[in-house]
């Protein structure tokens, strides 16, 4: 299904049935930055009510409140179990693959249930791919990019200079 097909709605104008929705909501740690997360909405109570809300909000003890600029849409094929959210993406990130086991790494943070307030990113997809953690996941795909060029530059340059060496023509 493409994006065209399968717009964003603002979660104020109509809210989604129950079900595993993905999620576009404006991140409060990163300025600009805005968090793509597939998530449940489930009912909860709420003082003496039941209401109809994603997993990541917050109830104060008299309404439940979801992060301002809230979209959704419906969601793609996902596994994810009722009470959990999944970071499916970075709006305008395109992760490269890892260069040790080709697949696109996973984008982490350590605050799951509230991921547009983390500031604490970091990107996995094998025991080699993992990054350090940082504040704003684009900063790391800016790092790893650099990190790649270097690296293709370096083994391009290394190995024409062991062929050099050997006096054997490229």
């Amino acid at each position: 299904m493409s994006t065209s097909d399968n717009p964003w709605i603002d979660f104020p104008k109509t809210r989604p049935e129950k079900g595993l929705v993905e999620w576009r909501i404006p991140s409060l740690a990163v300025p600009g930055m805005v968090v793509l997360v597939a998530a449940h909405m489930r009912e909860r109570g709420a003082g003496f009510d039941t209401v109809l809300s994603p997993v990541f909000d917050y109830w104060d003890g008299y309404r439940v409140f979801v992060p301002a600029g809230l979209r959704w849409r419906k969601a793609g094929l996902y596994t994810i179990r009722t009470c959990d959210e999944k970071v499916i993406g970075i709006e305008g990130l395109d992760v490269a693959p890892c260069i040790y086991c080709g697949k696109i790494p996973e984008i982490q943070t350590y605050d799951q249930r509230s991921p547009h307030q983390s500031g604490a990113w970091r990107f996995q997809c094998c025991s080699w791919g993992i990054t350090p953690t940082m504040k704003d996941p684009r900063e790391i795909e800016k790092v790893r990019r650099k990190a790649f060029s270097r690296a293709a530059r370096y083994t391009c340059e290394s190995g024409d200079a062991a062929i050099a060496t050997r006096g054997e023509e490229k």
